[in-house]
């Protein structure tokens, strides 16, 4: 398969760039590599696919419950807020990104950015009056001395 394909090759691969949609479509379909990902699919779709897609209702009710059960038990308990009511597990190295040529988003929150979600009364994002004033503050403070700043210039 890897010795017939033309994804393996280079030269062949990069040739093959230089012609039509329609050229490449057909060459790709008779690539044993490519025939062998669209029967993996084809099987994933029709044996796993279906099968999930037919409890995943189920298996989202079942998650609601168990995080609802989760936070009657462990009271005491501080969960991860989040969006849609699931639990949360991750791993990995965690970093920025960025969505498009000059736009970066930094992998944490600031504080004026946890103010900005606050919600009064909210289990996950309420905030103590104390933490909000001190940030207003500090907000404050730095826009006085960007004007500051500014006047001279």
């Amino acid at each position: 398969m890897f010795k017939n394909s033309f994804l393996t090759d280079e030269t062949a691969f990069v040739a093959l760039l230089d012609q039509t949609p329609a050229d490449i479509a057909m060459k790709a379909k008779s690539d044993p590599l490519v025939q062998l990902v669209d029967a993996i699919q084809k099987n994933a779709d029709d044996k796993i696919n279906l099968q999930y897609n037919a409890l995943i209702g189920e298996i989202n009710t079942l998650k609601r419950t168990y995080i609802t059960a989760q936070r009657e038990v462990f009271k005491e308990k501080r969960f991860y807020p989040d969006a849609n009511s699931t639990l949360r597990m991750s791993y990995g190295k965690v970093e920025g990104y960025k969505p498009r040529d000059g736009v970066y988003f930094e992998p944490f929150t600031t504080a004026e950015g946890i103010v900005a979600k606050y919600v009064p009364g909210d289990y996950e994002f309420d905030l103590d009056q104390r933490f909000r004033d001190l940030v207003a503050r500090k907000t404050m403070v730095n826009m006085l001395s960007m004007e500051n700043y500014l006047s001279i210039l």
